[in-house]
């Protein structure tokens, strides 16, 4: 069995292993610590995650399968869900400045995937 990654905070809960964080290694880890270090893991969230996820299924429907994909753009387009569905909820959370500092996101980047 693979070793689960180290996360950023020792009091944070580690990352369920599954097949997806064998597929997705990176992804998984990236969203994990995105999700922590916002404190958007309590189940207090779990609306804003699942609209995210309703905002990229929604998103994915659109765009055609043979679409050439970046790398890492999956995990672009999951923060960008998450600040969409964060202000749609309530706007008076975090700014985009914030984000792209949690996410590591450029500023410009996220504002322009906005």
């Amino acid at each position: 069995a693979p070793v689960p990654p180290p996360h950023p905070n020792p009091a944070s809960p580690p990352i369920p292993q599954n097949q997806y964080t064998q597929w997705y290694p990176a992804f998984v880890t990236s969203v994990h610590r995105l999700l922590i270090s916002s404190g958007m893991h309590s189940h207090h969230n779990l609306p804003l995650v699942f609209l995210s996820l309703l905002y990229i299924a929604r998103l994915r429907s659109t765009i055609p399968t043979s679409a050439q994909k970046a790398p890492g753009s999956e995990y672009r387009v999951f923060v960008c869900a998450l600040v969409l569905a964060q202000k749609y909820l309530s706007d008076d959370r975090y700014s985009n400045r914030t984000w792209s500092r949690l996410s590591g996101l450029k500023l410009d980047e996220l504002n322009s995937m906005e």
